[in-house]
């Protein structure tokens, strides 16, 4: 637990909330913020390492390989920020999030490759995951 309290570079990732209450120091999982350029950077180390020949995947395949739990969100929280994402116009040529009747699915974009991923997660995040 040291690893994420005090002065560790750990503790601004905010995985772990610490406080005080009658002389005890409580712990509890925190609710990390994951900027959008980290959240497409991540996708786009998954797209190498698992699903390298896929133009497209079912959501249920990127919670398989625990990709939620990578980033230490939950799974609703992963679904609505792929679909916020998505909307977004300067993520369309990285992925698109597709929902239908009973099917959620990933459309795997040219930009989805982590040597182009990177320049916007470098330029424009001040992330504390890097």
């Amino acid at each position: 637990m040291k690893m994420f309290t005090g002065s560790s570079p750990l503790t601004d990732l905010g995985l772990i909330e610490t406080r005080k209450e009658a002389g005890k120091q409580l712990f509890r999982l925190g609710t990390p913020e994951v900027a959008d350029e980290t959240m497409v950077y991540a996708l786009s180390l998954a797209r190498e390492r698992h699903f390298r020949n896929a133009s497209t995947l079912h959501f249920t395949e990127l919670t398989g390989i625990d990709f939620h739990h990578f980033l230490g969100i939950s799974v609703n929280r992963l679904q609505r920020r792929l679909r916020e994402l998505s909307r977004n116009r300067k993520w369309e040529e990285h992925f698109k999030f597709v929902e239908g009747k009973d099917l959620e699915s990933i459309e795997l974009r040219s930009k989805l490759w982590p040597k182009l991923a990177v320049l916007p997660l470098l330029q424009e995040t001040e992330d504390t995951w890097i």
